[in-house]
């Protein structure tokens, strides 16, 4: 299993926040540099049909992998 130097959230959420920080959670905060609207967009028009819970993940995947490539060598969370 690889381990991870720091945690970083992918998000500005509160909400989120609050939950690491309820568990015990060091990490740090770095909001995600997307557009929600576009990749909604996107999926939207590429996945006719699709539940609702696959485009939160795709939203979430897209928030982490940004944060990702500012962040080598950190577990991300992404979420949505």
């Amino acid at each position: 299993m690889p381990e991870f130097s720091r945690i970083v959230l992918a998000s500005g959420s509160s909400a989120r926040r609050q939950m690491l920080e309820a568990a015990g959670v060091e990490f740090a905060i770095q909001p995600a540099r997307v557009d929600e609207a576009e990749l909604m967009d996107v999926f939207l028009r590429h996945t006719t049909g699709a539940p609702v819970i696959d485009l939160a993940q795709y939203l979430a995947d897209a928030k982490a992998a940004d944060v990702s490539s500012r962040h080598p060598g950190a577990l991300v969370i992404g979420s949505d």
